[in-house]
């Protein structure tokens, strides 16, 4: 997989997108969830903010969390009803897919403890296990 400073391409483009987050209806918990903001997190759900909203690629905040390892912001998005099997609109990545692709084996626990479907396949036909596997042998 190619990188751009260490990231996998397609986490680049989403760090550029939170630059230019009104251009894709990235919302404030897409955005906190992305950069680990576990304080604002909590004050986003307390204020019954919709935690399933998605952005321009159907990504929702617990993609965003799920990608970049914030296990304790998953977990809060687990315990106020995160949806686990949104799909993006491009890869049909879940988050399960995301945390694998990131080989954050903790976050991935903690999806399956919740109820993630580990039988959804991505736009490749892979699970998330799939991913996993695929990712440990690079």
């Amino acid at each position: 997989m190619t990188s751009k400073n260490g990231l996998p391409i397609r986490l680049w483009g989403r760090l550029s997108d939170h630059e230019n987050s009104g251009k894709l209806n990235i919302s404030p918990l897409h955005t906190a969830a992305f950069q680990g903001d576990t304080d604002t997190v909590k004050k986003l759900i307390a204020n019954k903010i919709d935690i399933n909203a998605t952005d321009y690629y159907e990504w929702t905040a617990l993609h965003d969390a799920a990608i970049q390892g914030h296990s304790e912001i998953v977990q809060l998005l687990i315990d106020a009803g995160a949806n686990l099997n949104a799909q993006d609109n491009e890869e049909r990545y879940t988050p399960l897919h995301d945390a694998a692709r990131m080989g954050h084996t903790n976050i991935m626990q903690s999806l399956i403890n919740a109820g993630a479907d580990t039988s959804i396949q991505d736009a490749q036909g892979n699970t998330a296990f799939a991913i996993l596997q695929k990712t440990s042998k690079l």
